[in-house]
């Protein structure tokens, strides 16, 4: 079973005194075995916290993905082109569409994501931890409801654009 992720790792992150998992777990064999884990250790979970976006959005949004090969920054074709078509802003060189950005592997992988996640899901649904969040709304609304339920102080973000 994976364990979930140390304090130092990238799967880790911390508020002030409060840790949180991002992308962990991914399936209920984890889940429990977190709860287990948190348990034993006089911890309770307090919430987890789920982005929803339909197949057909993500499917737009990974597959308008291109990388660039040398400095790998990244774009969207749609929402962050790059200013010549097919070439990174910052050195010149020609973006890609990695392997796995296609739409037929994204549906293979949702399909994939959709078994291992949603009897997750339910099972923190069930014990009334689930928050779920559109992850279609307006930037400020959405960081101002994770900010909420992560019971973060606000903080002011600008978005260069």
């Amino acid at each position: 079973m994976e364990r979930p992720p140390a304090p130092t790792s990238p799967g880790f992150a911390q508020s002030g005194s409060r840790p949180f998992l991002v992308a962990f777990p991914r399936t209920t064999a984890q889940a429990e075995a977190l709860q287990n884990l948190l348990q034993a250790e006089g911890v309770s979970l307090t919430g987890v916290i789920h982005y929803v976006l339909s197949p057909d959005q993500i499917i737009a949004r990974l597959s308008g993905r291109r990388t660039c090969l040398k400095c790998h920054a990244v774009y969207h074709l749609t929402s962050h082109p790059p200013q010549i078509e097919g070439r990174c802003d910052r050195c010149g060189q020609q973006l890609c569409q990695r392997e796995d950005d296609n739409p037929e592997t994204i549906r293979t992988r949702l399909k994939c994501y959709e078994e291992s996640v949603a009897p997750m899901l339910d099972f923190y649904r069930v014990q009334g931890l689930l928050f779920s969040i559109e992850a279609t709304t307006p930037q400020e609304t959405f960081q101002h409801t994770l900010t909420a339920l992560l019971n973060l102080p606000t903080r002011r973000t600008s978005v260069a654009g």
